[in-house]
């Protein structure tokens, strides 16, 4: 999942910087009526979302451990 969002967020990132250098770009091209304004929004979304499922993840992890570590009896 997070090698698809980082993907993502690149691709976007791509798509913003080549709308701020006025650069050809396919996906631009297809689509001239996005402005810089809702490239920058759709990036920063995806990064946000990028970054909430790295922090899930690890909390999740985290989680999983402490779970395990309170199931055994000490000895």
């Amino acid at each position: 999942m997070q090698s698809g969002d980082q993907n993502q967020y690149k691709k976007y990132r791509e798509y913003y910087v080549a709308k701020l250098n006025g650069a050809q770009n396919d996906f631009l091209d297809r689509n001239p009526t996005l402005d810089k304004v809702a490239l920058g929004n759709a990036q920063d979304r995806v990064k946000r979302q990028r970054d909430y499922a790295i922090a899930i993840t690890g909390l999740i992890y985290i989680l999983n451990i402490v779970r395990r570590c309170c199931r055994r009896p000490f000895v």
